[in-house]
């Protein structure tokens, strides 16, 4: 998780709580998955690494 969020410019900390407060479960379905990945237009924003 933590080389994939580098690899998409995310703040690794910042991803992993956003992954986290989120809580993946089970139940949700693919596309609902899909928002959580780091190249995620929305997740790329929340967790970008600030320069």
């Amino acid at each position: 998780m933590a080389e994939t969020a580098l690899a998409n410019g995310l703040n690794v900390y910042k991803y992993i709580t956003y992954i986290l407060e989120k809580r993946p479960t089970e139940e949700m379905a693919d596309i609902e998955l899909e928002k959580l990945l780091p190249w995620n237009d929305k997740v790329f924003e929340m967790c970008k690494i600030e320069r």
